[in-house]
């Protein structure tokens, strides 16, 4: 916590977008999750609305400009610690 408020007292303000930097499918994030909670996902495509993003990329810039941050936990990395913190407090 006393890293993050050091972090963020230098912080002047606006959005900044936290990611890893590349840019990652649905169905990437989807393999990825269910290798890590080592089980299959149920879903299913549903017909697309005029309205639905396509593409999205979240541009990092700015948090490594304002924060001096750099992304270093690789997404399945990330994932995997996701998964069990949620294990180790919400039973799942």
């Amino acid at each position: 916590e006393a890293i993050m408020k050091a972090i963020f007292s230098e912080y002047s303000g606006g959005e900044i977008n936290i990611g890893t930097g590349y840019e990652t499918s649905l169905n990437q994030l989807i393999s990825i999750i269910e290798s890590v909670v080592k089980r299959k996902i149920l879903f299913r495509y549903l017909p697309h609305r005029t309205f639905d993003i396509q593409e999205i990329y979240l541009d990092i810039s700015e948090a490594k400009r304002q924060l001096q941050w750099i992304p270093s936990t690789p997404l399945r990395d990330g994932i995997t610690q996701v998964v069990k913190w949620m294990q180790k407090h919400h039973a799942l």
